[in-house]
Protein backbone atom coordinates (compact mmCIF):
# COMPACT_ATOMS: atom_id res chain seq x y z
CA UNK A 1 0.00 0.00 0.00
CA UNK A 2 1.22 3.51 -1.06
CA UNK A 3 1.83 5.63 1.80
CA UNK A 4 -0.66 9.23 1.94
CA UNK A 5 0.84 11.77 0.26
CA UNK A 6 -0.01 14.82 1.55
CA UNK A 7 0.35 18.43 -0.25
CA UNK A 8 1.53 20.77 3.23
CA UNK A 9 1.89 24.15 1.18
CA UNK A 10 -2.16 23.71 -0.32
CA UNK A 11 -3.33 22.66 3.24
CA UNK A 12 -1.39 26.06 4.20
CA UNK A 13 -3.00 28.24 1.55
CA UNK A 14 -6.48 27.06 2.02
CA UNK A 15 -5.55 26.98 6.21
CA UNK A 16 -6.88 30.96 6.62
CA UNK A 17 -10.84 32.19 7.72
CA UNK A 18 -12.36 33.03 4.79
CA UNK A 19 -16.63 33.04 3.92
CA UNK A 20 -17.54 28.70 2.71
CA UNK A 21 -20.21 28.92 0.33
CA UNK A 22 -22.04 25.81 -0.52
CA UNK A 23 -25.34 24.93 -3.35
CA UNK A 24 -28.81 25.22 -1.65
CA UNK A 25 -29.75 22.07 -1.59
CA UNK A 26 -26.45 20.83 -0.95
CA UNK A 27 -24.85 17.99 -3.12
CA UNK A 28 -26.16 15.18 -1.35
CA UNK A 29 -30.19 15.88 -1.85
CA UNK A 30 -29.43 15.91 -5.34
CA UNK A 31 -32.05 13.64 -7.63
CA UNK A 32 -32.92 12.87 -10.78
CA UNK A 33 -36.41 14.37 -12.03
CA UNK A 34 -38.30 15.22 -15.15
CA UNK A 35 -37.16 18.65 -16.68
CA UNK A 36 -41.05 19.73 -16.43
CA UNK A 37 -41.46 18.39 -12.68
CA UNK A 38 -38.16 21.16 -12.20
CA UNK A 39 -40.13 23.64 -13.77
CA UNK A 40 -43.25 23.22 -12.09
CA UNK A 41 -41.73 23.45 -9.04
CA UNK A 42 -39.33 26.43 -9.38
CA UNK A 43 -42.71 28.07 -10.87
CA UNK A 44 -43.77 26.94 -7.18
CA UNK A 45 -41.13 28.40 -5.08
CA UNK A 46 -41.28 31.68 -6.92
CA UNK A 47 -44.96 32.25 -6.63
CA UNK A 48 -44.72 31.31 -2.49
CA UNK A 49 -44.63 34.41 -0.29
CA UNK A 50 -41.55 33.26 1.39
CA UNK A 51 -38.68 35.65 3.29
CA UNK A 52 -35.39 36.40 1.28
CA UNK A 53 -31.99 36.08 3.29
CA UNK A 54 -29.34 37.78 1.80
CA UNK A 55 -25.49 36.82 3.03
CA UNK A 56 -23.03 39.91 2.36
CA UNK A 57 -19.56 40.69 4.20
CA UNK A 58 -18.67 44.16 5.49
CA UNK A 59 -15.43 44.47 5.74
CA UNK A 60 -13.08 47.09 7.08
CA UNK A 61 -12.63 47.78 3.75
CA UNK A 62 -15.81 48.99 3.17
CA UNK A 63 -16.90 50.73 6.44
CA UNK A 64 -13.69 52.42 5.16
CA UNK A 65 -14.99 53.88 2.16
CA UNK A 66 -18.64 55.00 3.89
CA UNK A 67 -16.52 56.86 6.61
CA UNK A 68 -14.25 58.43 4.27
CA UNK A 69 -17.09 59.72 2.18
CA UNK A 70 -17.94 60.98 5.69
CA UNK A 71 -15.05 63.50 5.11
CA UNK A 72 -15.89 64.78 2.10
CA UNK A 73 -19.25 65.74 2.68
CA UNK A 74 -18.20 67.87 5.89
CA UNK A 75 -15.59 68.69 3.11
CA UNK A 76 -18.49 69.84 0.82
CA UNK A 77 -20.36 71.42 3.34
CA UNK A 78 -17.13 73.87 4.58
CA UNK A 79 -16.88 74.70 1.05
CA UNK A 80 -20.53 75.56 0.41
CA UNK A 81 -20.21 77.64 4.12
CA UNK A 82 -17.21 79.21 2.92
CA UNK A 83 -19.03 80.46 -0.46
CA UNK A 84 -22.35 81.63 0.88
CA UNK A 85 -20.25 84.11 3.14
CA UNK A 86 -18.81 86.00 0.30
CA UNK A 87 -19.24 89.61 0.40
CA UNK A 88 -19.78 89.82 -3.22
CA UNK A 89 -23.38 87.59 -2.71
CA UNK A 90 -25.96 90.42 -3.37
CA UNK A 91 -28.45 87.50 -1.94
CA UNK A 92 -28.31 86.19 1.50
CA UNK A 93 -28.18 82.47 1.55
CA UNK A 94 -27.59 81.76 5.11
CA UNK A 95 -31.45 80.89 6.10
CA UNK A 96 -30.98 78.40 2.60
CA UNK A 97 -27.37 77.01 4.24
CA UNK A 98 -28.58 76.08 8.04
CA UNK A 99 -31.91 74.52 6.30
CA UNK A 100 -28.81 72.01 4.17
CA UNK A 101 -27.22 71.62 6.73
CA UNK A 102 -29.35 70.61 9.68
CA UNK A 103 -31.59 68.47 6.61
CA UNK A 104 -27.71 66.74 5.85
CA UNK A 105 -26.91 65.73 8.81
CA UNK A 106 -30.64 64.10 9.89
CA UNK A 107 -30.06 62.21 7.01
CA UNK A 108 -26.78 61.26 7.86
CA UNK A 109 -27.52 60.65 11.63
CA UNK A 110 -30.46 58.93 10.20
CA UNK A 111 -28.25 56.33 8.26
CA UNK A 112 -25.70 55.51 10.31
CA UNK A 113 -28.46 54.72 13.55
CA UNK A 114 -29.99 52.29 11.09
CA UNK A 115 -26.57 50.66 9.53
CA UNK A 116 -25.33 50.25 13.08
CA UNK A 117 -28.22 48.87 14.07
CA UNK A 118 -28.06 46.16 11.49
CA UNK A 119 -24.53 45.69 12.63
CA UNK A 120 -25.38 44.70 16.07
CA UNK A 121 -28.46 42.80 14.62
CA UNK A 122 -30.98 45.16 15.64
CA UNK A 123 -32.78 46.25 12.60
CA UNK A 124 -36.10 45.35 14.00
CA UNK A 125 -35.99 48.47 16.19
CA UNK A 126 -35.03 51.20 13.75
CA UNK A 127 -38.17 52.61 14.07
CA UNK A 128 -37.92 52.91 17.63
CA UNK A 129 -33.93 54.15 17.25
CA UNK A 130 -35.09 57.28 14.40
CA UNK A 131 -38.19 57.84 16.71
CA UNK A 132 -36.22 58.87 19.35
CA UNK A 133 -33.10 60.59 17.04
CA UNK A 134 -35.69 63.01 15.52
CA UNK A 135 -37.06 63.92 18.68
CA UNK A 136 -33.54 64.67 20.53
CA UNK A 137 -32.94 66.69 17.46
CA UNK A 138 -35.62 69.02 17.11
CA UNK A 139 -34.80 69.80 21.02
CA UNK A 140 -31.43 70.51 19.76
CA UNK A 141 -32.56 72.79 16.96
CA UNK A 142 -34.34 74.59 19.57
CA UNK A 143 -31.35 74.90 22.03
CA UNK A 144 -29.42 76.21 19.00
CA UNK A 145 -32.32 78.20 17.18
CA UNK A 146 -32.84 80.46 20.74
CA UNK A 147 -28.88 80.34 21.43
CA UNK A 148 -27.98 81.76 17.68
CA UNK A 149 -31.76 83.29 17.76
CA UNK A 150 -32.95 82.60 14.58
CA UNK A 151 -36.54 81.81 13.73
CA UNK A 152 -35.91 79.53 11.12
CA UNK A 153 -34.27 77.05 13.38
CA UNK A 154 -36.68 76.93 16.08
CA UNK A 155 -40.08 76.50 13.34
CA UNK A 156 -37.72 73.90 11.82
CA UNK A 157 -37.42 72.51 15.23
CA UNK A 158 -41.09 72.39 15.85
CA UNK A 159 -42.32 71.04 12.53
CA UNK A 160 -39.45 68.29 13.03
CA UNK A 161 -41.07 67.38 16.63
CA UNK A 162 -44.59 67.45 14.88
CA UNK A 163 -44.10 65.11 12.29
CA UNK A 164 -41.88 62.88 14.57
CA UNK A 165 -45.34 62.55 16.95
CA UNK A 166 -47.20 61.68 13.65
CA UNK A 167 -44.91 59.09 13.11
CA UNK A 168 -45.45 57.64 16.50
CA UNK A 169 -48.80 57.46 16.01
CA UNK A 170 -49.69 56.27 12.50
CA UNK A 171 -46.38 54.56 11.46
CA UNK A 172 -44.48 53.38 14.46
CA UNK A 173 -47.26 52.02 17.29
CA UNK A 174 -48.57 49.18 14.94
CA UNK A 175 -45.21 47.80 14.76
CA UNK A 176 -43.60 48.43 18.53
CA UNK A 177 -44.20 45.43 21.41
CA UNK A 178 -45.21 47.33 24.73
CA UNK A 179 -41.49 47.67 25.94
CA UNK A 180 -40.41 50.13 23.04
CA UNK A 181 -43.95 51.84 23.15
CA UNK A 182 -43.20 52.78 26.84
CA UNK A 183 -39.27 53.58 25.91
CA UNK A 184 -40.39 55.69 23.00
CA UNK A 185 -43.04 57.60 24.89
CA UNK A 186 -41.00 58.10 28.49
CA UNK A 187 -38.32 59.94 26.25
CA UNK A 188 -41.01 61.78 24.02
CA UNK A 189 -42.32 62.86 27.01
CA UNK A 190 -39.29 63.85 28.62
CA UNK A 191 -38.58 66.05 25.84
CA UNK A 192 -41.91 67.51 25.45
CA UNK A 193 -41.41 68.69 29.25
CA UNK A 194 -37.90 69.92 28.40
CA UNK A 195 -39.43 71.72 25.05
CA UNK A 196 -42.03 73.06 27.33
CA UNK A 197 -39.94 74.65 29.69
CA UNK A 198 -37.39 76.48 27.34
CA UNK A 199 -41.07 77.66 25.24
CA UNK A 200 -42.15 79.18 28.40
CA UNK A 201 -39.06 80.53 29.31
CA UNK A 202 -38.02 82.21 26.24
CA UNK A 203 -41.52 82.18 24.84
CA UNK A 204 -41.02 86.39 24.11
CA UNK A 205 -38.37 85.88 21.86
CA UNK A 206 -39.29 82.35 20.00
CA UNK A 207 -40.55 83.89 17.35
CA UNK A 208 -38.38 86.77 16.80
CA UNK A 209 -35.84 86.64 14.31
CA UNK A 210 -32.70 88.23 15.78
CA UNK A 211 -30.04 86.26 13.88
CA UNK A 212 -27.55 88.04 11.46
Amino acid sequence: MNPLQVDLDLIRKYNVAAPRYTSYPPATHFVEMPGQEIIERIRGSAEAAKDLSLYFHRGIWLIGIRYFSFIFVAGLICAVKQYVNQEFLNVDFKRGFDIFLHVTLLTLLSNELINWMELFHSAASYKLGLTILFGIYALLLIVLGIWKKKLHLRIGAIVLFSGTLLKLFFYDLDSLDTISKTIVFVVLGILLLVISFLYNKYKKILFEDQGE
